[in-house]
């Protein structure tokens, strides 16, 4: 709290600065200095958001605000609001057809962040010409003990995750021994963050990798919170294995 808004009034007035509303800036070198101030004053207030994020979730202050919500609403919006950064990067960010009568009893704001932080991490490690494809798909229950649920699948056709360093990235803070991530900023608490809020749900992300063919991670939410008719097993037959 006592962080947050000197650090939203510097990304405010640095952006009234940077857009000239009241008044444009005579010298071009200070409204690109203004820029630079905004956005390194909001790349700050995410690692700030995550790393409260984290401390309340570990200390055990975190909860569910649970609403209810469309998992196809969900998904376009994490997508839309991934694709210009996809666009840049030269790729192909596509999406599964979701059932839009198939809704979820969950805490919105944070799952759609949670697809954020990992469509966002697929097409930040994925070269130029790639692809990355959000999937969803549900589960039947097999019997009284089965688990059902939906999972959501975040593929990538990147250089994927030796096998060894695969606990690192779920691990906050820590950073992969590989040339690409070096060459990528950031502070290794997206993964970690997005497992821990699934986890709030009652659910569980894994990650599957091999360096050359890419990488898949899945968000399973059991079936206790889909509010829809679950597949038979001869209809779930038909559906794709989880990675």
């Amino acid at each position: 709290h006592e962080l947050r808004p000197p650090l939203n009034a510097i990304i405010g007035f640095s952006d009234i600065m940077a857009h000239g509303t009241l008044g444009k800036l005579e010298n071009e070198r200070y409204r690109e200095f203004s820029v630079d101030i905004r956005d390194s004053g909001r790349h700050l207030l995410k690692i700030i958001n995550e790393l409260l994020d984290i401390a309340r979730i570990e200390a055990g202050q975190d909860s569910l605000e649970e609403e209810i919500v469309s998992a196809d609403a969900l998904v376009t919006e994490a997508v839309r609001l991934v694709k210009p950064l996809a666009d840049e990067r030269g790729i192909e960010l596509s999406r599964s057809e979701i059932d839009p009568e198939l809704v979820l009893d969950i805490d919105a704001t944070k799952m759609k962040q949670v697809l954020l932080n990992l469509l966002g991490n697929a097409v930040k490690y994925t070269p130029s010409g790639g692809t990355v494809k959000a999937i969803v798909t549900l589960r039947p229950r097999h019997g009284a003990s089965g688990q059902g649920g939906i999972e959501f699948h975040i593929s990538d056709t990147g250089n994927g995750i030796p096998q060894d360093q695969i606990p690192k990235a779920l691990t906050a803070f820590e950073r992969l021994d590989d040339e690409i991530t070096a060459a990528q900023s950031g502070t290794g608490l997206g993964l970690p963050l997005a497992q821990m809020m699934v986890e709030l749900h009652g659910g569980t992300l894994t990650l599957v990798s091999a360096e050359g063919t890419g990488t898949t991670v899945t968000i399973r939410i059991p079936a206790e919170r889909v509010i829809a008719a679950m597949p038979s097993n001869a209809e779930a037959s038909a559906l794709p294995k989880s990675a």
